[in-house]
């Protein structure tokens, strides 16, 4: 819990920092049609307070907790019931409320698995999707306060697809003309004599270089030569393609000793790793 607990001391310090906000700036909405600044701070303060007497109350009991009430509506009545409070009576009530949560916490085992409804979730499960919806809230006030930038989680592969793209560009400008859009996916498969896969090798070439990302032969497969083969056969891939050298990672349990004996040196290592291990970076020069 030692992360939520600092989240919410993290939660009360932004809320009280709110009070440097003047009195218009507070009432304006964020957007069109949107809250303003103490309005969301009256939601937020309305799901915590929910937090407080519905769930952490019952935490424990051993009993179904019931689920969330019906979202909009509850936030219509938060919104409605506080929309008559000073900023500072907000401020003052959401910090309160934020070190309540703090103290009834403090004891709290993050796997204690509660349920509410028909679902069963940890209590550090929870806790961490009120951390995202506070800290969601937080970065739209962040963005409206300073020059309209937003940060917030987003899913599925457009979004990364985009940002890829934006980097790839830039580095572009700074390669020389013959490695520009130089790009191949490497693959290599060892399969029995059934045809099932028993391991293989998966790489790309960018630019001058040859990354292995993947190298696996099954456990007892191993010390036959097969690693070596998918290896040996990577190194004339790139050697062809006219790479300048090899890089890949591997982790202390796993095969330094194995890359080594073919040529490859550490250049660069990441201790705990694991909490027990090391992360060893290496290359080989072509």
């Amino acid at each position: 819990m030692k992360t939520i607990i600092q989240h919410q001391h993290a939660m009360v310090e932004w809320g009280a920092s709110l009070m440097e906000i003047d009195n218009t700036l507070w009432q304006t909405p964020l957007k069109p049609g949107k809250w303003n600044t103490g309005e969301i701070l009256a939601h937020l303060i309305a799901w915590d307070e929910f937090l407080l007497d519905h769930r952490l109350q019952a935490i424990g009991s051993g009993e179904s907790m019931s689920p969330a009430p019906e979202v909009d509506a509850f936030n219509h009545e938060a919104v409605t019931r506080m929309e008559k409070a000073s900023k500072t009576d907000l401020i003052r009530q959401f910090t309160e409320t934020k070190m309540r949560i703090i103290e009834e916490i403090k004891e709290l085992n993050a796997d204690y698995t509660m349920t509410i409804g028909e679902k069963d979730i940890t209590i550090g499960r929870y806790f961490l999707g009120l951390m995202e919806h506070d800290l969601y809230h937080k970065a739209q006030i962040d963005a409206f306060l300073s020059d309209g930038f937003t940060i917030q989680r987003t899913e599925g592969d457009e979004a990364a697809k985009s940002i890829s793209e934006k980097l790839y560009s830039f580095n572009l400008r700074h390669f020389p003309e013959d490695l520009k859009g130089r790009y191949e996916e490497i693959t290599l498969t060892l399969s029995d004599a059934t045809g099932e896969i028993r391991g293989g090798l998966v790489g790309e070439i960018c630019w001058n270089w040859l990354e292995v990302k993947i190298l696996m032969v099954d456990e007892d497969l191993r010390g036959g030569g097969h690693g070596s083969r998918l290896l040996q056969e990577a190194e004339r891939i790139a050697s062809v393609r006219g790479c300048d050298f090899i890089k890949l990672d591997t982790l202390s349990f796993q095969a330094r000793g194995f890359y080594e004996k073919h040529g490859y040196h550490v250049f660069g290592t990441l201790e705990n790793v694991g909490r027990d291990h090391s992360h060893f970076y290496m290359k080989k020069d072509l």
